[in-house]
């Protein structure tokens, strides 16, 4: 791997961090495109050794971010025995720095049962505020699939695991509050209606990311209706599953909604871009 891609790896970082951990912005997205453009599959095979191995949380970072935009894609360079060594290593990663290493999300969508398991048996006594926060919206995000992670979060919001955490449970509790089921009835027909952005993004956030993977996805086809398109598509953690694509009447080529269950209707996947 050439050295001044490692030098773009440390610049995406840079960008990703300062648009708030995603890459946005025309620099971030500029940057991020080359690397996928340049790299060859055996650089995609030196890209997570450089993971397994560096020191280096600016090129760890970096190069996360490029693989996971690699599986995002189902690129074929990322070959599975690739992928699989990927896999473990995230794992790996997220149990010796956890909260600050990345990766817990895609370790719950391999193995949710596992993932939730260690988030748990986490002790956030003595976290600081930044990490403090990622614990308890890791822990709201399994709530509904697992009721032990609200319990676990009550028990953080009382103050048994110190004050950083828990101001930080209490705070999730009161802004993630769910919807009511008079406010679910009232925005699924003004969707259905409207087809508006404003009144999907509402959905998405306030409802869907309440959910974690992991959760039926009846409930949600119910609320939003008819999918613009649907399609079999390969799950990031194997087997099939199923594609169904929402996009709003007022910008069908800005913002969609996009949501992959397994065959047994379980949500597995969901992203609102």
């Amino acid at each position: 791997m050439e050295r001044r891609t490692v030098a773009e790896w440390t610049a995406f970082v840079a960008c990703i961090e300062a648009g708030g951990g995603l890459p946005r912005g025309i620099k971030a997205v500029g940057i991020q495109r080359r690397l996928l453009s340049l790299l060859r599959r055996s650089d995609v095979e030196e890209l997570v050794v450089l993971y397994e191995r560096t020191k280096s949380r600016y090129q760890a970072r970096a190069a996360f971010h490029v693989l996971d935009a690699l599986v995002d894609a189902r690129d074929k360079r990322l070959s599975s025995q690739t992928l699989e060594r990927w896999r473990k290593a995230v794992i790996r990663r997220v149990r010796r720095g956890y909260p600050r290493e990345s990766g817990l999300h895609l370790w719950a969508g391999w193995d949710l049962k596992a993932a939730c398991k260690f988030l748990l048996s986490f002790d956030p006594t003595g976290l600081d505020t930044d990490d403090a926060a990622r614990y308890v919206e890791d822990l709201g995000r399994y709530r509904q699939s697992f009721p032990d992670a609200l319990e676990r979060l009550r028990e953080v919001a009382s103050g048994k695991h110190g004050e950083t955490a828990g101001g930080a449970a209490n705070l999730l509790l009161k802004r993630t509050a769910p919807p009511t089921a008079a406010e679910l009835a009232a925005k699924g027909p003004a969707w259905r209606r409207s087809r508006r952005s404003q009144v999907l993004s509402w959905l998405y956030y306030n409802h869907i990311c309440v959910l974690s993977k992991g959760s039926p996805i009846d409930p949600l086809l119910a609320i939003l209706g008819e999918p613009d398109c649907s399609a079999s598509v390969a799950l990031v953690a194997g087997g099939e599953g199923r594609e169904c694509v929402w996009k709003p009447a007022d910008t069908p080529d800005l913002c969609w909604l996009r949501l992959v269950a397994d065959d047994r209707g379980i949500l597995r996947e969901y992203k609102l871009k």
